[in-house]
């Protein structure tokens, strides 16, 4: 079962640079406890391994020979961030306004989109949407995240989440996660064209009807007729983009803000791939060979 998306609408190659994997807060591993050799060398402590950090977790240690001591101030190996950007929230608004924090520095994970939560295993849907920090090229480490240095571009006015994560003790982390989330709206002026443009296409291709096609696909289902449906939002999410992005003259970095990632991008291990062919977009059940 397939079919190839025909008309003026093609795969953007700059999405292909754009991690694909679902995430909320980056990895799923970014609150995962983890011990430093006395060198340096980050080492995954395997007490934690896999599994979701408690509140108030004091699980990371540094082992040198027979002795060992508790890490109880940052490190700067860079760990956290590496594993992804902060998710915002309403008191980060102050940091967009000033221009500490661009619009084009975010990217905007939606309503229902499937995530990695720290304290919970495996993928849930977002319960509402969330505007994080981006990540770099195809991974997921913050955009702010300075390798070389091992340092923050932007430390003196980083967001709350940086500012009270402690990877030998989640408990404050954890306490805001899913409070007070930013949201689009809360930085772009009511005056702006922009939002009813994001009002429109929350209507015409939100994730929920995504997920509810998928849902009819599951399996061993066959479902012509939700498949088609399915096909019908996938080119219409990609023709919505692709007109605003005319009109608004948008970078890819502004488009992940304002829409988040596109649906065919969300669509991986959920038993239908997309790939591009003949000039188009051909749709597919991941077990197919056509």
């Amino acid at each position: 079962m397939n079919a190839v998306f025909q008309g003026p609408v093609s795969w953007p190659k700059e999405y292909s640079s754009h991690p694909a994997d679902a995430s909320l807060y980056g990895s799923p591993k970014r609150l995962r406890s983890t011990s430093m050799k006395a060198s340096g060398t980050l080492k995954r402590s395997t007490a934690t391994e896999g599994r979701p950090l408690s509140n108030g977790s004091t699980a990371n240690r540094a082992l040198t020979g027979e002795s060992s001591r508790e890490i109880t101030s940052c490190m700067r190996c860079g760990a956290c961030c590496m594993k992804g950007g902060p998710t915002l929230h309403a008191e980060d608004r102050h940091l967009i306004a000033a221009g500490r924090v661009r619009r084009e520095d975010l990217i905007t994970i939606r309503k229902g989109e499937l995530t990695h939560i720290p304290d919970r295993e495996g993928l849930h849907p977002a319960g509402t949407e969330i505007v994080k920090i981006s990540g770099k090229g195809r991974t997921w480490e913050c955009l702010f995240f300075d390798r070389a240095g091992s340092s923050c571009r932007i430390y003196e006015h980083r967001p709350l989440e940086c500012r009270i994560l402690k990877c030998w003790d989640t408990a404050e982390l954890l306490s805001v996660i899913g409070k007070d989330p930013l949201r689009r709206a809360d930085v772009i002026d009511p005056e702006d064209p922009v939002l009813e443009l994001i009002e429109g296409h929350e209507e015409e291709c939100s994730v929920r009807q995504m997920e509810d096609l998928l849902s009819l696909l599951s399996g061993s289902n066959e479902d012509p007729a939700a498949f088609e449906e399915l096909e019908e939002l996938i080119q219409r999410d990609l023709t919505f983009r692709a007109a605003a992005v005319s009109a608004f003259s948008l970078p890819l970095s502004a488009e992940l803000f304002m829409f988040g990632r596109p649906l065919f991008k969300l669509l991986g291990g959920r038993g239908v791939s997309v790939r591009e062919e003949d000039g188009g977009l051909r749709l597919f059940r991941s077990d197919s060979s056509s």
